[in-house]
């Protein structure tokens, strides 16, 4: 079944697997929810925050989401590769060997 829910069917099996997570922001979502002092020290961050946690979170997300790609997301939350966050997350996903 695809994603848009239509029947489809592979002709042939494929011959690879992929295990992938999103470069930018990876980690960003566990550290948001356990309420990070990092992001809860910006004003969106803690706004964001305090939305989902009174029940509010779809508002949130929308809010995240229209920030995110219209650019204007906060740079102190954004996680990419050249941040201590995104680096820490990294090494976590490789088991706590330093990067190389």
């Amino acid at each position: 079944m695809a994603s848009s829910g239509q029947p489809a069917t592979l002709s042939r099996p494929l011959d690879f697997l992929v295990v992938a997570d999103h470069s930018d922001q990876m980690r960003f979502f566990p550290d948001f929810f356990a309420g990070k002092p990092e992001i809860l020290a910006d004003p969106a961050g803690k706004k964001w925050y305090d939305l989902v946690k009174s029940g509010h979170g779809a508002e949130a997300a929308i809010e995240m989401i229209q920030s995110f790609s219209s650019g204007t997301f906060p740079k102190d939350l954004m996680y990419a590769p050249s941040t201590r966050a995104f680096k820490a997350a990294w090494q976590d996903n490789r088991g706590g060997r330093a990067v190389q």
